[in-house]
This record gives C-alpha cells, sequence and structure tokens, in this order.
C-alpha cells in the first residue's frame, strides 16, 4: 500500500483520494493537456530539402533491394501512409536522396501528390 501512496503522490504531489476525486482529478486533465498539445514529431531528423514534416515514413526492409545499380525501392499502398499506388524507383548508392538513417532502419518520403519518391533513409549508410 505504501509503493501505491508515493506513486499518487508523485502524480500531483497529494495523497491517492479515489472517493473525493481530489488527485485522481488530475489525471484526466493531464491526459487532455497533453491531446491538446499535438503530436511530438517523431522523427525530427528528416532533412527539410526532402521532407515537408510530413511525407516521410518508415517503410520495411522488405521493401528494398539493394542492387548493383543502388536501392530499388517498391512501395505498395498500405507500405507507407501515402503511397496510394505502386512507387518503384531505383535510388543510386552515391545519390544525395540516399540518406543516413538516424534509427537504423528503412525510413522513405514521397510525394502526396504524386505517385513518385522523394528521398530514402538508408540504416548504416553512415553520417
Amino acid at each position: 500500500m505504501a509503493d501505491r501512496d508515493v506513486a499518487a503522490r508523485a502524480v500531483s504531489g497529494c495523497r491517492y483520494r479515489a472517493r473525493a476525486g481530489g488527485c485522481l482529478a488530475v489525471i484526466p486533465a493531464l491526459f487532455l493537456a497533453a491531446l491538446l498539445a499535438g503530436p511530438v514529431a517523431a522523427h525530427d531528423w528528416y532533412d527539410g530539402d526532402c521532407c515537408s514534416g510530413h511525407d516521410c515514413a518508415p517503410v520495411s526492409p522488405s521493401a528494398v533491394v539493394v542492387t548493383r545499380d543502388g536501392y530499388a525501392v517498391t512501395l505498395n499502398p498500405g507500405d507507407h501512409p501515402l503511397v496510394t499506388r505502386t512507387i518503384r524507383a531505383t535510388v543510386p548508392f552515391a545519390s544525395p536522396d540516399a540518406r543516413p538513417s538516424q534509427d537504423g532502419n528503412w525510413h522513405a518520403c514521397v510525394h502526396p501528390g504524386r505517385a513518385a519518391l522523394l528521398c530514402l533513409y538508408v540504416p548504416g549508410a553512415g553520417a
């Protein structure tokens, strides 16, 4: 019981009072404040010249095949939030459109109005 009291005091600096509302009333208010604050950028390291803040997303490693010509990318609807029809593109290894991923995962940035790959974030590509 003591652990629960300590945790409750940590929430709002007061004791746990289930019947009177008291500290419990703070929890919904904190939740509402978090919702109204807006979304936090999940990947704020995307480059501004490629991503306008909403057109990049993680993609499955199976969407990318390393070939002798570069990274062959195939994105189908459902592979990326903005892909409504299949996108196929090859990004050469030395292209400025092949960029280092900072989280070790593949990410693709697509043009929302066209079926076009803007850039590809590559895991292990160095910085």
